[in-house]
């Protein structure tokens, strides 16, 4: 059964309206839309009381969507008389002008495709045209030089001392570099990168595992003054705060100290009582400010870890 969208979604059309519409349509011919003409008590003829119990309402109400569809032009209704007795009246002939609807929305929708297909084509065309206009005015310069005379050029130039390189390398006379030499300048530089990297991974690592080292000498400490060694977690966690104050360059002997201080006051945070601490550092060789010469990616002093856990 076909319905028009248009009136299905339309919120001014009172919901009796719509439902007349529904039950008209249910006994329209799909195709010509035109209600059947019989007898009244044919199921197939819509009378005005049969089609009151199909909206559930009253033959008054019927009459009123009835005209409001004749007024919205959805509807055409032949009202009819018995032609044997003129005072009586026959079941009325409907029409759903709907299709009629439906044509034109399809006419403006082909026609607003059409609009859109022409002018994405001269939107097409004159880009096209654009590009050749462009070709032909550099297209001259640009064919001048062949691919093969371009690359044998390139390959030929001779390359002068101080020639960069994404390697860092340079020519040493003025010979030409071949490129070879360069990828093999390419893999040296490569290799001395990871070298360097590895280099400092270990450092890295012998950093880490001396200050492993060092937290145990300062938990150690604290056991030692307390006289029995600390619960499993309460001893992690004293462990991780040591690795931390060590981190910053306090030396080992002046961290242990102050942990063995700990156990006669009750205290178990480290990095508190370091903190607070009034006991002078011992001073380390080295300047305090810059950066470490031999571990670039510390600050010098008692702030580079692998120095202090050294």
């Amino acid at each position: 059964m076909k319905f028009d969208r248009g009136l299905s979604r339309d919120g001014s059309v009172p919901p009796t309206w719509k439902a007349l519409y529904a039950a008209l349509a249910s006994f329209a011919d799909q195709d010509s839309r035109e209600t059947p003409d019989g007898p009244e008590d044919d199921d197939d003829v819509p009378t005005r009381s049969r089609l009151a119990e199909c909206i559930g309402k009253s033959v008054d109400t019927v009459d009123r969507a009835t005209k409001g569809l004749e007024d919205l032009g959805f509807l055409e209704v032949e009202r009819r008389k018995d032609p044997d007795n003129p005072k009586r009246n026959i079941p009325s002939l409907y029409r759903l002008l709907d299709h009629e609807i439906w044509d034109e929305r399809a006419a403006a929708r082909a026609a607003k495709r059409k609009a859109e297909r022409q002018a994405k084509a001269e939107a097409r065309a004159a880009k096209k045209a654009a590009e050749e206009a462009d070709a032909d005015a550099g297209g001259g310069r640009m064919g001048a030089a062949t691919p093969g005379r371009t690359h044998a050029a390139t390959l030929a130039a001779p390359m002068r001392p101080g020639w960069p390189h994404p390697c860092g390398g340079s020519s040493s006379s003025l010979e030409v570099l071949s490129l070879q030499n360069a990828r093999d300048a390419c893999d040296e530089s490569e290799k001395r990168e990871r070298e360097a990297a590895s280099q400092q991974q270990d450092q890295e690592h012998r950093a880490r595992s001396g200050g492993q080292e060092a937290a145990d000498v300062v938990v150690a400490a604290y056991e030692s003054a307390a006289g029995l060694p600390m619960v499993n977690g309460v001893r992690a966690r004293f462990r991780q705060q040591a690795v931390e104050v060590l981190a910053t360059g306090r030396p080992v002997e002046w961290v242990a100290a102050r942990a063995a201080e700990m156990p006669a006051k009750g205290w178990v945070d480290l990095i508190v009582h370091c903190t607070r601490s009034k006991k002078p550092i011992p001073s380390q060789a080295g300047p305090v400010d810059g950066m470490c010469p031999e571990h670039p990616r510390y600050r010098a002093g008692r702030y580079c870890v692998p120095c202090a856990m050294a």
